[in-house]
């Protein structure tokens, strides 16, 4: 990625993470999705890491096995590109939102409609993976995007962008870490639109 384009990039996921946390704080521990955030991990050479995902339970089998699962390491020669998917059209518009920790990523889940209505698959969620969940001829980025979307017959879409670090960024600079003394006072002062009907 251009300098340029990814300070972009940088400062709309920071946008992001600050407007969903202004917007929609939730007191409420979500962590349904998770298994146990210890059980797994995306190091190499850990006893938990990919290579012995299949191992660690048996629920988890079609790691070691499967060939259609992640994490896929992505062949550039193997690669077939194909038209007849056509053009991916985006149209994301602001909507309410939580930010998550869910233990092994971090996730903001959209509550409401993210899209036009004349379009197929609507946003439900973003979540990040450090490192990368996915390679590229066998390298693991430093990080990875996954955007979520689900159509009207329960199916599945999910955008991958994979990050390399960079120099930092001039307005990243700017931005500090919230704590966990900040989130508690912005609970405290900001409304929950979750919970409205």
């Amino acid at each position: 990625m251009g300098g340029r384009r990814s300070s972009s990039v940088y400062r709309d996921i920071v946008c992001l993470i600050i407007f969903s946390l202004l917007t929609a704080i939730n007191a409420e521990d979500h962590n349904s999705e998770v298994d146990d955030e210890h059980e797994f991990t995306y190091l190499k050479n850990s006893s938990k890491g990919p290579e012995h995902w299949g191992s660690l339970k048996k629920e988890w089998k079609l790691c070691s096995v499967g060939k259609f699962q992640s994490p896929i390491n992505i062949i550039e020669e193997k690669v077939l590109v194909s038209s007849k998917t056509g053009t991916l059209r985006r149209n994301h518009k602001p909507a309410h939102a939580v930010l998550r920790n869910r233990g092994h990523d971090v996730m903001v889940e959209w509550n409401g409609d993210t899209m036009g209505t004349n379009l197929t698959y609507n946003l439900l969620q973003c979540h990040w993976h450090m490192p990368s969940e996915h390679t590229i001829n066998g390298r693991r980025y430093d990080l990875e995007m996954h955007m979520v979307h689900r159509n009207s017959q329960e199916k599945l879409a999910v955008i991958a962008i994979l990050y390399d670090l960079g120099r930092s960024d001039p307005f990243l600079d700017k931005v500090g870490t919230i704590s966990k003394e900040q989130i508690a006072t912005l609970k405290k002062i900001v409304h929950d639109v979750s919970s409205v009907n």
